[in-house]
């Protein structure tokens, strides 16, 4: 008999801790990502700033940008996430794709500089 699998861990408020994390924690990782780095130049705090209002107020889950090294394997996981929003989708792809974005947001291809 095959095994059933428990349904997937959703953003939206059936899951309340998923939900918070979208809404309130990795915004507040953006939040401190700007206060540790106030030398960013003037696009990188407003990129974050955009990825922050997104999470909280359920925009949709944007693809990335070119040109990046990674586009391709991303554009197949999120084939499977498109027109989903940060408070709508699948907890595990929207936290790990939340990071793949800030590095994106600080620029990290261009200038290695961890945030």
């Amino acid at each position: 008999m095959p095994m059933q699998r428990p349904p997937m861990i959703r953003t939206d408020m059936s899951n309340p801790f998923a939900n918070n994390t979208i809404r309130v924690r990795l915004p507040r990782i953006i939040e401190e990502t700007l206060q540790l780095n106030p030398d960013y130049t003037a696009p990188i705090p407003t990129a974050l700033r955009q990825l922050s209002d997104d999470l909280q107020s359920d925009a949709p889950i944007s693809m990335l940008k070119l040109p990046a090294p990674d586009y391709d394997e991303w554009a197949a996981i999120y084939a499977h996430h498109a027109g989903e929003t940060w408070q709508t989708s699948i907890w595990y792809f929207a936290e790990h794709y939340f990071y793949r974005l800030m590095m994106q947001a600080v620029r990290w291809w261009e200038t290695q500089r961890d945030p």
